[in-house]
């Protein structure tokens, strides 16, 4: 309804008038409901007129000027959050096994570590700041997201069980195929709970306790399952408990395990036969028996062209599996760079170690081997030396043996898998999709920023560590998205293009609680939510209690 100037000859009229859509032709249509006469006569009686609809009208009518905004909240990225989680079917499953409040606390904490990772404390804080996803206000202390993360705890092994049900229904994903890694996780403080360990830290943090994370994700990068084991537990050990846990808890029973070579040992085979599990792992081709004995085996007319940067072999070895051979003649151009350069660098650190050795400076043959070991070890370089003192002649050469073998190797990886149904082409390209499992520990621990960990009770400590795997559900998920959507950006800069989205609140005379009204979204926002396949909200619910 609105205001038309209507001109007849000379002089201009004011008409009230109504949009409708005629039912018959579909069309937009005006309809006159009152001639309020000409315009220099009605004018000035407009204020009065205004006034008398205002005590008619249901929501007062206000000059905007007049009425400041009361406060501006964060909305884009909490309401795409939203978004991904209900079309996970997060909500429900938390909702079935908690109730709604806890629900809403664990969405609270996702969704911070998604958009801003930090404290619990901090993240009430930040929660002031920033509109739900249908643009009301939080309403939540400290010690709700406490007791929230109390509450996610005595159900995590149901709630993890359910969403991987909800992954493999709703995302058809394919368990005949995982991929498993383990990191460590560094504490601050005492780390009073048996979980908290002294171990060989993969983050540099010796000094500090630990815990060893493990991590079974899909092809696609989606989490299915996550362990927890003490910082001190050896990891072939607890991959041996983590298949059994995937048997008895996930009822997997025929897949492929891809693991890295760290995770190798006779044990580790013997327990992935007796699950019925396949496996390819990587070997390690410097200490391995059965990697050497493949290299022997190397055809040199055996090679199959995946692309220009993949070659594949698969070699017979006595008494072992399947052992297949990966070229890559780019990373053979780089490995042979690497070692040149490692070369130059130690007759460096040698021809002045000699100069220092032969003008006296150096007092025995022990300081000279001891000093020389110390410099080659630190750029990498003493497998390439033979360093030995005869008599009073300090001498230093190339291994020449060594850097043979290590010219072999250069651009090959060795392959060992027991799945007899994939060929050496699916074996190598599965073994290279492990990258996706190497992500989710760089996402975890950086973008969701996981470490380091201040929690003291080991049902928060699990908790904290469940809270960012979900974390990382939602990251991927809006990145497979975005990949089927060809938007061309990543999840980050995603989240990064909603960021100007806000919730603004409006103190109206008459009205018991603000209304709340979203900024104009930018045309980028606009068009990566339409390739989504989502709708942003055109108005909020009024009025939004505060």
């Amino acid at each position: 309804m609105y205001l038309r100037r209507v001109v007849r000859g000379k002089r201009v009229y004011l008409d009230l008038v109504e949009g409708h859509r005629d039912p018959k032709s579909g069309k937009v249509r005006q309809r006159v409901l009152g001639h309020l006469g000409r315009e220099e006569e009605v004018r000035p009686h407009l204020p009065t007129l205004i006034q008398a609809l205002q005590r008619l009208a249901e929501t007062p009518l206000v000059d905007p000027s007049s009425v400041p905004p009361e406060a501006a909240q964060d909305f884009g990225g909490m309401w795409l959050c939203g978004q991904l989680w209900q079309e996970l079917g997060l909500d429900r499953v938390l909702t079935e096994a908690t109730d709604r409040e806890t629900a809403e606390r664990c969405f609270a904490l996702v969704a911070n570590r998604v958009l801003a990772p930090r404290s619990k404390l901090a993240t009430q804080r930040w929660l002031e700041r920033v509109a739900r996803p249908d643009g009301g206000r939080w309403d939540l202390e400290y010690s709700h997201l406490l007791r929230g993360m109390d509450a996610l705890a005595e159900v995590q092994p149901q709630v993890e069980e359910a969403v991987y049900w909800q992954l493999m229904n709703l995302l058809r994903c394919d368990p005949t195929l995982v991929f498993v890694d383990l990191t460590t996780i560094y504490a601050e403080g005492e780390g009073v709970e048996p979980l908290w360990q002294y171990g060989h830290s993969k983050d540099g943090k010796s000094q500090n306790k630990q815990l060893l994370l493990a991590l079974v994700v899909t092809p696609d990068g989606y989490p299915l399952a996550h362990f927890l084991f003490e910082g001190n537990r050896a990891e072939k050990v607890a991959m041996l408990e983590m298949l059994q846990q995937l048997r008895h808890r996930f009822g997997l029973k025929r897949c492929v395990v891809v693991g890295d070579r760290g995770l190798i040992s006779a044990a580790v085979l013997r327990a992935l036969d007796e699950a019925g599990y396949d496996h390819i792992l990587a070997l390690r081709a410097r200490q391995s028996k059965t990697a050497t004995a493949a290299l022997e085996q190397e055809v040199s007319s055996g090679w199959t062209e995946v692309d220009e940067h993949l070659w594949v072999q698969e070699v017979k070895v006595p008494e072992a599996p399947r052992v297949v051979l990966a070229f890559n003649p780019q990373k053979q151009l780089e490995d042979r760079r690497w070692r040149q350069r490692k070369l130059e660098q130690g007759w460096d650190a040698m021809d002045g170690l000699l100069d220092r050795w032969e003008s006296g400076r150096i007092s025995s043959d022990q300081v000279a081997i001891r000093e020389a070991t110390r410099a080659l070890v630190q750029m990498e370089a003493h497998r390439f030396f033979h360093v030995q003192v005869r008599g009073q002649t300090l001498s230093v050469a190339e291994n020449q043996e060594h850097l043979e073998r290590e010219a072999r190797l250069d651009g090959v990886f060795i392959l060992q898998s027991s799945a007899q149904d994939l060929d050496p082409q699916a074996v190598v390209l599965a073994y290279k999709q492990l990258l996706w499992v190497e992500r989710a520990f760089r996402t975890l621990k950086s973008f969701l920023r996981v470490r380091p960990v201040y929690h003291f009770t080991e049902r928060r400590i699990r908790a904290h560590i469940f809270l960012c795997v979900l974390g990382y559900l939602l990251e991927n998920h809006l990145r497979q998205r975005l990949l089927q959507s060809d938007a061309g950006c990543s999840a980050r800069a995603a989240l990064e293009a909603l960021e100007p989205l806000r919730v603004v609140s409006y103190d109206l005379p008459g009205l018991p609680t603000p209304i709340r009204v979203c900024t104009r979204p930018t045309p980028q926002a606009l068009a990566l939510v339409s390739g989504l396949g989502y709708t942003l909200p055109t108005r909020l619910p009024l009025p939004t209690v505060a």
